[in-house]
């Protein structure tokens, strides 16, 4: 390896080090959280309860998939704490041929502070090449609430 390609990669692992050290996280403390899920897709509302145990579990009536996803972040939120990120695009490919399956995607999301934590509120998401607002996806969680430490709904 030469001089010049070996400085290139030690200031990309440095550069990823770095914004890796920045990401916005929940901490030992972050109790986990419940939420209704609101999605609706070409007039379709979907409702869903989910849940976030402490330990970073997600609990949701979902289809699995066998698809991999690429995730570019566009823009993020500073927290103080860390960045989250607010505007990104994203796309479905294939894991083992690396063949994109599904048109790309931009997301928008909106976060609120629960406690000490901040959490997913809203998310938009439309078509990349179409600007059409029939090719919009909305996500609203609603009623949420952090879990006390057994792992039950804190209503207070």
């Amino acid at each position: 390896m030469n001089s010049t390609k070996m400085t290139q990669t030690i200031a990309a692992a440095t550069l990823f080090r770095s914004a890796y050290e920045n990401r916005y996280t929940w901490d030992r403390t972050f109790p986990g959280f419940s939420a209704i899920a609101h999605s609706e897709q070409d007039g379709t509302v979907h409702q869903a309860y989910d849940t976030v145990s402490s330990d970073l579990k997600i609990s949701r009536t979902n289809v699995s998939s066998s698809e991999a996803i690429t995730i570019n972040v566009l823009s993020t939120m500073d927290t103080d704490e860390g960045y989250l990120p607010v505007d990104y695009e994203s796309f479905y490919s294939d894991p083992n041929t690396g063949e994109i399956s599904s048109p790309k995607q931009r997301h928008h999301d909106k976060y609120a502070r629960f406690g000490d934590f901040f959490i997913l509120t809203a998310r938009s998401v439309h078509l990349a090449d179409h600007a059409d607002e029939a090719e919009t996806q909305e996500l609203r969680l609603t009623n949420i609430s952090l879990l006390t430490p057994d792992g039950s709904e804190n209503n207070g």
